[in-house]
């Protein structure tokens, strides 16, 4: 009962060959003109569990001064192995700061021939690289999914599949993050790290529109 709600729900927000994922809202209010297939009170409960972690919320939330709220601990949003925000994250994010009057830059990051690594030295190996990675990340750009001061910058790691990582950056000089990145790259003796500009120093207004497409 429980995995004939959560089935129809992922069917809904997925992205399928035939038609794009729906949203949150549109793929409620579709179970819900047909909740007579499910377990009412299973279902009751489930929509109680989706606004418990802010997915609809998300669309009632107000910007006043920055970020005042992100979206750690949703498992909608993050990517359990390694902590990060997924790509529903990353553009949640792109959503809430929108009316931001903050310039931005998205960086794309990865592990050259990661595929070729993984094959050499095995799948663990190459998990615990991109653990490195990411770990190495997180403690150069002091990036999370948590609260920051947007006085200071801001920045925030996405995982987007497999070692491919977005990083976005709000309030830094796009020039900065390049030096950032020419160092960090420094740290990995092993493996070739590659960083590319996605978006550099532009409103933060654009973003999504932008890299839609990309994600």
């Amino acid at each position: 009962r429980i995995l004939t709600i959560v089935d129809v729900f992922d069917a809904l927000t997925t992205k399928r060959v035939y038609r794009a994922a729906m949203g949150i809202e549109k793929a409620l209010n579709i179970m819900e003109s047909i909740k007579k297939e499910f377990d009412p009170n299973l279902f009751k409960k489930f929509k109680e569990f989706i606004k418990n972690f802010g997915i609809l919320a998300l669309n009632e939330f107000k910007l006043e001064e920055g970020v005042k709220k992100v979206i750690s601990n949703n498992v909608y949003f993050i990517d359990l192995q390694f902590k990060t925000l997924n790509r529903k994250g990353l553009l949640a994010i792109f959503k809430r700061s929108a009316d931001l009057n903050f310039f931005g830059s998205l960086i794309h990051i990865n592990i050259k021939k990661f595929k070729e690594y993984n094959q050499k030295y095995g799948s663990k190996k190459g998990d615990e690289l991109l653990k490195k990675l990411v770990d190495s990340i997180k403690e150069w750009f002091k990036a999370n999914v948590s609260l920051i001061d947007p006085k200071d910058g801001i920045n925030y790691l996405a995982r987007i599949n497999a070692d491919r990582f977005i990083l976005l950056s709000i309030g830094s000089k796009g020039n900065f993050l390049e030096y950032k990145l020419e160092e960090f790259i420094k740290k990995f003796n092993d493996v070739k790290i590659e960083y590319e500009f996605l978006i550099k120093n532009e409103k933060l207004e654009k973003f999504r529109d932008k890299v839609n497409y990309l994600l």
